[in-house]
């Protein structure tokens, strides 16, 4: 019982979230990305219930994502799975994280993190020739 009062001195998700995209975002970096360029990114979120995993693909729904429905693991076996071209600054990609790591919380879920394909910068010579490099 001693523990939970430290457990309250934790971060939430959504204030840990932040810390995860600059992870994501330093390692498509190093592959030279360079975050710009719209593309699919796909963020995944798990609920113990189907009601609870409705409500958030129906939030997710009015902000613009695809949805997809599958079977998520253990004690959370609903996985929601929300798709949508953005940029992946991190000022691009954090507020909707966060976003959608609160609505996943406030659905009774746990947002799980987001992925995105690599984009290579195109090299000179591709450009000129009308190749992708």
């Amino acid at each position: 019982p001693g523990w939970k009062l430290f457990a309250a001195l934790l971060p939430s998700s959504a204030e840990r979230q932040p810390a995860q995209d600059v992870r994501v975002v330093q390692t498509l970096q190093g592959h030279g990305d360079p975050l710009t360029p719209k593309r699919d990114v796909r963020h995944y979120a798990y609920f113990p219930t189907e009601e609870a995993s409705r409500r958030f693909a129906a939030y997710v729904g009015q902000q613009g994502f695809s949805v997809e429905a599958r079977t998520g693991p253990g004690e959370l076996p609903f996985c929601i799975i929300a798709s949508r071209d953005d940029s992946v600054t991190l000022d691009a990609i954090t507020p909707i994280t966060t976003s959608l790591c609160r609505q996943a919380e406030l659905c009774g879920g746990d947002y799980d993190g987001w992925e995105a394909a690599l984009v290579k910068p195109r090299g000179l010579l591709s450009r000129l020739l009308g190749r992708r490099g």
